[in-house]
């Protein structure tokens, strides 16, 4: 039998179920609403039925019950829904490349939407854990609290050695005033600065100043 004799077959098949005169062309497709949509939006469950075609979840030519609706009319103009397995059957590869893209997207949709669930269950779960520690810690998420003690320890540090930073402080913005700056930033100098900022503070009668800045940096630190 030739390609021309099977497809005459294929047609008179579907010709026969009373779909139609051959050929047939792809029009429009539906995804039936899930059992799942019922439970969690019977909203959005009974609006997609509303908007459902005459005839949606069976397939009009093997009666079998599907999820994705294939609708395909007539070269007559009859309209008809089939399932995927049955577009097969219309011999049509133009037709058939349609199918498999719209069941190709469906699977992508559905995999992002089952991503997308268990990213939004996960967020919720972590909120849920945050709102727990804002309880507990007067509005204050763990995180918050621990930045929040780093914060007044540091600042704490800074008080204790203030009195260095009004002694560099000379108010004509240069070297001093900006090491004073940094002290008050609870960041002591380093390399050639430190020191000329200990012979500052030693001239002005902190004998101690190398050791004091050593404690300043070490106290800080124990802060992060």
């Amino acid at each position: 039998m030739s390609n021309t004799d099977k497809k005459l077959v294929v047609d008179h098949k579907f010709e026969q179920a009373g779909l139609g005169l051959a050929p047939y062309r792809l029009v429009g497709t539906y995804q039936l609403p899930s059992a799942e949509l019922a439970g969690t939006n019977p909203e959005a469950y009974n609006l997609a039925w509303k908007h459902a075609p005459a005839g949606a979840g069976m397939c009009d030519y093997c009666g079998t019950g599907i999820n994705n609706n294939f609708i395909c009319k007539s070269s007559d103009g009859k309209q008809f829904i089939i399932g995927c397995e049955c577009v097969k059957k219309l011999g049509d590869n133009q037709l058939m490349t349609q199918v498999k893209k719209h069941i190709n997207k469906v699977a992508r949709e559905k995999a992002k939407a089952k991503r997308d669930a268990i990213h939004d269950e996960k967020n919720a779960i972590r909120e849920a854990e945050l709102n727990l520690q804002r309880e507990i810690n007067g509005g204050l998420t763990n995180y918050e609290l621990a930045d929040k003690i780093t914060a007044e320890n540091r600042n704490k540090v800074i008080a204790k050695y203030l009195d260095l930073a009004r002694i560099m402080h000379d108010g004509k913005g240069g070297f001093r005033d900006e090491i004073s700056y940094c002290l008050i930033d609870g960041q002591a100098p380093y390399g050639r600065g430190r020191a000329i900022t200990i012979r500052i503070l030693t001239d002005a009668g902190i004998v101690d100043a190398e050791e004091r800045l050593d404690s300043m940096s070490m106290e800080i630190n124990e802060c992060r």
